[in-house]
């Protein structure tokens, strides 16, 4: 957990998750970010995940690209 994006600077964190995603590394992360389970099993459902930000009256958003499995 000590990847740079989850300390620099100021601001809210939301970590989009597939149903994939191992509880154990959610619960780890969550204390650096808001974890959002988006929709499918195997990928995170976009069109659900800009809904959600939407709600949020997030209209700009920095995407950090992960490790490709």
């Amino acid at each position: 957990m000590d990847a740079d994006i989850l300390h620099k600077g100021p601001g809210r964190r939301i970590i989009a998750v597939s149903g994939l995603a191992a509880p154990e590394k959610t619960a780890a992360l969550s204390p650096y970010a808001d974890i959002q389970m988006c929709g499918g099993d195997e990928q995170v459902n976009l069109s659900a995940l800009l809904d959600y930000l939407g709600t949020l009256g997030i209209r700009t958003l920095m995407v950090e690209g992960g490790a490709a499995r």
